[in-house]
């Protein structure tokens, strides 16, 4: 435990210092507050559905940035210090290659998560300045759950850097990967409902198969369940499940999502020549 703390308060230190953490933070958090100035406008009179559509919003932007920042940064990880030269010198202290991997995720998730909460903190200011309604609460397992999210796509990141060959592999890997994730799976679903091949069950299924639409109907069974906001797939689970049912079951589903990728990581990098 102390060589993986002291390698993520390495990591901690180097991403805080680098340049992403900066961008990252001054451009969600520029967003974050356009969207809670616009949103907070109606929550006076719309109470806490007004709230909810706020941290809708914040959600959606959420999805897009955070992912493309925690692949990226993984994807960069061992890669990254392979091209420099210096993966032979962290190898050669007393830790082990699992120890490596974990240090390093856990730092760079908490140069990620720093970065997220200062949009959210900045936000959820203005919010609370601009409407006398807000749940602290709700807004707070919003946050939690983009980190989580986070932490997903930071693991596949970070598996991505162990099995590419190079830091460009790495990124363009992935880049598709958040392509596929964020943009074109989300089109491709709506194209086969239409068609009617899937059925309900088919349409679990393959919301269980992206972390991202996982993150998406957890937060809004948290925010507003409804059938509208839900799509088929979150309505059906919240049906069948019902809505504690339905969030264990996701919340479950995303736990597995960040475990394996790091398990298959760390498999991986101990049989590797470096």
């Amino acid at each position: 435990m102390n060589a993986i703390r002291v390698t993520a308060r390495g990591q901690l230190r180097e991403a805080l210092q680098s340049w992403w953490v900066a961008v990252y933070a001054l451009t969600f958090g520029a967003l974050a507050l356009g969207l809670a100035i616009a949103g907070s406008r109606g929550a006076g009179s719309l109470g806490f559905t007004g709230f909810n559509r706020t941290s809708a919003s914040l959600l959606n932007a959420c999805l897009l940035l955070a992912p493309l920042v925690a692949l990226a940064l993984g994807a960069s990880a061992v890669s990254g210090e392979r091209e420099r030269g210096t993966i032979h010198g962290l190898m050669a202290q007393p830790v082990s290659r699992a120890e490596l991997l974990a240090g390093m995720f856990l730092g760079l998730l908490g140069a990620i998560a720093v970065a997220t909460a200062l949009g959210f903190g900045a936000a959820g200011l203005v919010i609370a300045m601009l409407s006398p309604v807000i749940d602290p609460a709700r807004y707070v397992q919003l946050l939690l759950l983009v980190i989580v999210l986070a932490g997903v796509m930071l693991a596949l990141g970070m598996f991505i850097s162990v099995v590419a060959g190079s830091r460009m592999r790495a990124l363009s890997a992935a880049l598709a990967v958040w392509f596929v994730l964020v943009l074109f799976f989300d089109l491709g679903i709506i194209g086969v409902t239409l068609t009617g091949i899937l059925g309900s069950r088919g349409l679990v299924a393959a919301l269980l198969l992206n972390p991202v639409d996982i993150a998406r109907v957890l937060a809004i069974l948290r925010l507003e369940p409804s059938m509208e906001t839900l799509g088929p797939s979150g309505a059906y689970l919240s049906d069948t499940f019902g809505q504690n049912g339905a969030t264990g079951l996701l919340g479950a589903m995303l736990a597995l999502w960040l475990a394996v990728p790091l398990a298959a990581a760390a498999w991986t990098f101990r049989r590797q020549d470096v």
